[in-house]
């Protein structure tokens, strides 16, 4: 997943948006929730608690059987 996320914003996105992706998806790779969550703008945070992106997350990657 996190691959295709880089391919996507490597062809559409410029320096800055791609840096912030990269970011994003190495933190997803990882399993970096902390980080991946600071990332969300104050908006995203307000509305969904670190536990909840956290979860949400996992089941994801449980749905998508990451490895």
């Amino acid at each position: 997943m996190a691959g295709l996320i880089l391919f996507v914003v490597g062809h559409l996105g410029n320096g800055k948006q791609k840096k912030v992706v990269e970011s994003f998806a190495t933190a997803w790779e990882h399993g970096d929730y902390r980080t991946m969550y600071s990332q969300l703008d104050s908006q995203s945070r307000q509305a969904v608690s670190l536990p909840e992106f956290t979860g949400a997350y996992r089941t994801a990657g449980l749905t998508a059987t990451i490895q």
